[in-house]
């Protein structure tokens, strides 16, 4: 394309945006994001050159239009246009984009989604609609309601009056002019007698994730008028209602809850600049309406300019300012000031009437008031006090000691308060692990006339346990017997926040006592009470030597509706327990930033206590422990912070064809420098938790076995010691990746091919994916994700350029429940069970540990799936056991094929002894005794594990019976079996055996104990044949699968793969009347046989038996 690109730039003044004039022929340079480790971005920096002939930016000019007006700290915007549209709607009530009706657009379960950049999630808005009033023709229509809610309402019969409504309570992670997908499924028979509505949220329409927002169901069906009317988005019609505002870049309505596509709307794909109308995916063409528009034009920079120096041309001829715009990370980056507790910083936005925090230095003689008024002082010549050296909590401001041996009183005059006249309440907080003689007691005095005014006095006693609250007469104390609260928990050396509440109640008082939050005590007084006059603690303490302190701060009076003591409560703890993204964004309101979170804050790590460290080393601590990523937003003056789960399982944001030139300057590293493969969690003043790389090869293990030990520690600010258990098996996960790194990946946007990736290399920001394809052989097989942790832009005459910084992505795709390839867990160990040439498709899999692969003919929906072999990926289209059936057919005179394939072979009997029904596989002794009844299929490998359900009709009388399983069968003279023997009378015996040239002996033998057999009841029998190792088993299928082999042999006369079967027997003396059948169901094995397509990355190679063969891509669990 042409160089340099549309630009646009714009400062703030005058409460507008106005243009000015960048220069074409200098470079406009952009940095953003991260550039090394961490999680706290660099502020985003920025230089241009604007043009200033006319003296329109002399700042310094008194004749200048922005004098006074413009200066340091002015708001700047940079946006230049480029790549495909999307469409820009007003928030009137007529611009729209429509389709007309069309058969495809009647379904009957509703499935609607959009993408959208709302400039105002928090206002009513209309997103799609099909509601026509005229001729009744109403479907449906989808709005957004206030403060990121929605709503979904259908018609029954296309009238105004059958409707169907469905909205949510649970409010949408998104923020002003964020990029989301919404959707919102209407199942109008849910199969339980009713209808169910369901929202969801994602970062975009090609999400792996659709996040649950909420369901809502009801009773009775319903259904969605098919009408006439056609597809409409942004506005009602007929509805005079708030438009949307903002941006849209995509549709789809879906023939039924997550059916084939019967809207397929790529704004960006299918529109270009200037048209006012364009078809779609799938056919439906598209109008503007009204002030619709389509734009292009991305905003790359929103900055603040830290100066405006002038520059003119040595001719006089030409004048520029030479500007360095960056993000508000800069500005907030030179402050280094402590932020005061969170308790000090709670109390001063709810507004106490006065508060004496009692954090004065070492040499105070009285307590400072927050606000202003009078301060407490000390009374009383026995006081002893320690100003300074009392600790509540290390995340507090040092506080007042009171010291030991001492009647110490303290005297505080509230200021006049009006409103305290109809109730009051006062906070304090104390620690101390007082367990002597002792007492504290804390006057509360009110202003009544003489002769009704009271004192409210709460006294802490510890050596009781308890706490009692007295009110009496200031005159006389005389007043009612007092209240006693026990095991208050206060006496414990922690800090703990109290509070009283008087309230007025017609001509009664109303009192609470409140402890950390919770309300522990309440009751009446028949006087009124009147703001306070006086509050004076008076404690006389620890009267015995070498008894500890009590440290007491933040005596605070509020009027009648005082804050929650909950929420006071948990900033006394420093908001333990609180959510990294909910820290980042309620610090930042208190500092009056703007901020902005990408991803559910409930999703982010629950944190430690907030400290009094700088503002934005506060947010840090928290991005840290979360390890989401702290930035400056791209397209506002703001803070944006991205929580770790909103890095999780991204689709890519842009895809970069190595093959067709469009990535320059690529230079792969080995991940030498992430590498960590030991990593230590450690909970701040807490426990922590040590996680190993062990095995594999990037192992602590010494080369070759491994790469040795590349150790790391990291200190977390989080809410408990368990988090570190996740937090340390998570970052070494991180840091054991095997493979190349690519640190910078460069894109030239101005070569041809990159043009149709214009908009989606505009849209890419830190913490998004971008995905290499097609590399060179050497760089390894199969895609590359990288995580983009910054870039640099170059816009100019000559070039225009973007070089992202980056991190492997691979790491942050985890498991996603229900999704056919993320959510499918890898074996613990799978070799290849024979070797493969560079053509074979029939692949033997052998599982060493853990549960084996899923198969075809149970989970036909799941296939097909990866896997990697030596490098190689292959696709799994049909898998079986070497030997499995169902017997999910119906057979007569013989068994047919088994679910593998294979054809069963009949040994023994007569064809009419052998049948088949869902029930399972039988073998009949119809008309004799004594005949051994055999079925057989052959297996490609002499190493079996097998399973089946054996059962007979009849317990045996006067001799026994017998269910055999069988392996490495030559011939029915040859084989080894595991034999299940039902003695006469239902003693069950297990035994391993082997056959050879029809000579028969037992190698070991079990008595299955406590064991009577009934007839019917069935036993699953497992038998593993491996090398020269027979292992077998036996047990009531209700039963659980014992741990143990009950039986072990050895034996190698038999080495050849041949065939698996069953056999059964009634024994020859047995007395029952005939026929006698039994029952062979569901049949399994190991190793299985797959069916796969090879070379799906490009490999294609040999591969010896023994390779471990394991998924592409397993599921990971997040963190």
């Amino acid at each position: 394309m042409a160089l340099p690109p549309p630009r646009t730039a714009e400062i703030f003044y005058d409460d507008a945006w106005h243009p000015v004039s960048v220069r074409e022929s200098d470079t406009v340079s952009i940095s953003r994001g991260l550039s090394g480790a961490g999680t706290r971005a660099e502020p985003t920096a920025s230089t241009m050159t604007l043009g200033n002939r006319n003296g329109a930016l002399s700042v310094y000019d008194p004749t200048s239009p922005v004098y006074g007006k413009v200066g340091r700290g002015t708001p700047l915007r940079f946006a230049v246009s480029g790549g495909g549209p999307r469409l820009v709607l007003p928030g009137d009530t007529v611009s729209a984009l429509t389709t007309p009706n069309h058969a495809s657009l009647s379904t009957s379960d509703l499935d609607v989604r959009v993408e959208i950049a709302s400039d105002d999630y928090s206002v009513q808005q209309d997103l799609a609609e099909r509601w026509l009033t005229t001729g009744n023709q109403r479907s449906w229509t989808w709005q957004m309601l206030n403060d990121r809610q929605m709503q979904l309402r259908w018609s029954t019969d296309g009238t105004g009056t059958a409707l169907g409504i469905a909205a949510t309570l649970t409010r949408f992670p998104a923020y002003p002019g964020q990029r989301i997908a919404l959707r919102a499924t209407l199942d109008v028979d849910n199969g339980a007698g009713g209808w169910t509505a369901t929202f969801f949220w994602a970062r975009s329409l090609d999400a792996k994730v659709w996040h649950l927002i909420e369901t809502q169901s009801a009773s009775g069906v319903t259904s969605v008028h098919a009408g006439t009317a056609g597809l409409r988005l942004g506005t009602v019609t007929a509805w005079v209602g708030p438009g949307f505002k903002g941006r849209m870049y995509g549709m789809q309505l879906r023939n039924g809850i997550d059916g084939a596509l019967a809207v397929d709307l790529d704004i960006e794909r299918d529109a270009a600049m200037g048209a006012s109308s364009f078809t779609d995916g799938t056919g439906r063409v598209w109008s503007l309406a009204g002030a619709a528009a389509l734009s292009n034009t991305h905003t790359r920079l929103s900055g603040e300019v830290p100066a405006w120096p002038p520059q003119r041309h040595i001719s006089g001829n030409d004048s520029v300012i030479r500007v360095a715009p960056a993000g508000i990370l800069r500005r907030l980056g030179t402050g280094k000031k402590p932020l005061q507790s969170a308790l000090r910083r709670a109390i001063l936005a709810a507004g106490p009437i006065e508060c004496w925090p009692l954090t004065d230095g070492p040499e105070s003689s009285s307590g400072t008031p927050l606000i202003g008024t009078r301060p407490i002082i000390s009374e009383g010549g026995n006081s002893r006090f320690s100003w300074g050296k009392g600790q509540l909590a290390e995340w507090i401001e040092p506080v007042l000691q009171v010291d030991a041996k001492s009647a110490s009183r303290l005297t505080a005059t509230p200021p006049p308060s009006t409103a305290a006249n109809a109730g009051w309440a006062v906070d304090w907080v104390r620690a101390g692990a007082v367990d002597v003689p002792s007492a504290e007691l804390y006057h509360f005095v009110d202003s009544g006339p003489e002769g009704a005014q009271w004192v409210w006095t709460v006294q802490a006693n510890p050596q009781n346990d308890d706490m009692t609250l007295t009110v009496s007469r200031a005159d006389n104390g005389e007043g009612p017997d007092q209240i006693v609260i026990p095991s208050p928990g206060i006496y414990d050396g922690a800090p703990h926040h109290l509070r009283l509440r008087v309230i007025n109640s017609g001509s009664d008082s109303q009192w609470s006592l409140w402890i950390d939050g919770v309300e522990r005590a309440n009751g009446s007084w028949t006087e009124p009470t009147s703001a306070l006059f006086a509050i004076a603690p008076v404690f006389v303490l620890n009267l015995v030597d070498g008894a500890p302190a009590v440290n007491i701060g933040y005596l605070t009076y509020w009027g009648p509706n005082p804050p929650p003591a909950a929420d006071l409560y948990q900033a006394m703890l420093g908001h333990s327990g609180e959510r990294a993204a909910n820290r980042f964004l309620r610090v930042s309101a208190e500092q009056g930033v703007p901020a902005a979170c990408e991803g559910d804050p409930a999703r982010s790590e629950p944190l430690g206590a907030q400290t009094m460290d700088g503002f934005l080393d506060i947010l840090e601590t928290a991005s840290d422990s979360d390890l989401g990523l702290l930035l400056d937003r791209r397209d506002a003056v703001a803070l944006l912070y991205r929580t770790r789960a909103s890095l999780y399982s991204q689709p890519p944001v842009v895809t970069l064809d190595y093959s067709n030139g469009v990535v320059g300057g690529l230079e792969p590293k080995p991940a030498d420098s992430l590498v960590r493969n030991e990593f230590t969690a450690v909970r701040k003043n807490g426990a922590g938790h040590t996680a190993v790389q062990e095995h594999g090869p990037l192992s602590v293990q010494d080369p070759p076995d491994g790469i040795g030990r590349y150790d790391a520690a990291k200190t977390l600010s989080l809410a408990t010691d368990s988090q570190t258990i996740g937090q340390a098996w998570w970052r070494l996960h991180l840091g054991t990746i095997n493979g190349l790194q690519y640190p910078q990946v460069t894109v030239d946007l101005a070569n041809p091919r990159a043009a149709a990736l214009i908009a989606d290399l505009l849209r890419a920001d830190v913490g998004d994916l971008l995905r290499l394809h097609r590399l060179p052989p050497e760089y390894g097989p199969g895609d590359v994700d990288l995580l983009i942790r910054g870039y640099t832009e170059t816009i100019g005459a000559k070039r225009w350029q973007i070089t992202f910084v980056c991190d492997p992505g691979g790491p942050w795709t985890v498991g996603v429940l229900g999704d056919r390839v993320l959510g499918r867990a890898d074996t613990a160990g799978c070799v290849l069970g024979a070797g493969l040439d560079d053509a074979d498709t029939s692949v033997i899999l052998s599982t060493t540990k853990g549960p084996r692969w899923i198969r075809s003919t149970t989970h036909a929906s799941q296939f097909p799936f990866s896997l990697t072999v030596g490098g190689e990926e292959v696709s799994v289209t049909a898998l079986t056991d070497v030997a499995e059936d169902a017997f999910a057919r119906t057979v007569t005179s013989g068994w047919g094929a088994a679910g593998s394939g294979q054809a069963w072979t009949m040994t023994g009997g007569a064809a009419s002894d052998y049948s088949v029904t869902p029930a399972g596989g039988a073998l009949q002794s119809a008309t004799s005794r004594g005949v051994l009844r055999a079925m057989t299929i052959p297996v490609p490998t002499a190493d079996v594990d097998l399973s089946v359900d054996f059962s007979t009709d009849a317990v045996p009388a006067g001799d026994s019976s017998y269910g055999f399983l069988a392996a490495r069968w030559v011939s029915a003279a040859s084989f080894y079996m595991a034999r299940l023997q039902i003695i006469g009378g239902g003693t069950m015996v297990l035994g391993v055996r082997k056959r050879i040239a029809n000579n028969e002996t037992q190698l070991g033998a079990f008595t299955l104990p406590g064991v009577t057999y009934a007839p019917g009841t069935a036993y699953r029998l497992r038998f593993a044949v491996q090398g020269s190792t027979l292992r077998a088993k036996a047990w009531r299928t209700t039963d659980g699968e014992p741990t143990a082999w009950q039986v072990t042999a050895a034996d190698g006369d038999l080495t050849a793969a041949g065939s698996i079967g069953v056999r059964s027997v009634l024994g020859s003396a047995t007395t029952n009347p005939l026929p006698v059948g039994f029952r062979f169901a569901d049949l399994t094995s190991t190793p299985q046989l797959a069916t796969v397509t090879r070379s799906v990355n490009g490999v294609e190679k040999p591969h010896p038996a023994g390779a471990a063969i394991s998924l592409t891509r397993p599921m990971v669990a997040a963190l």
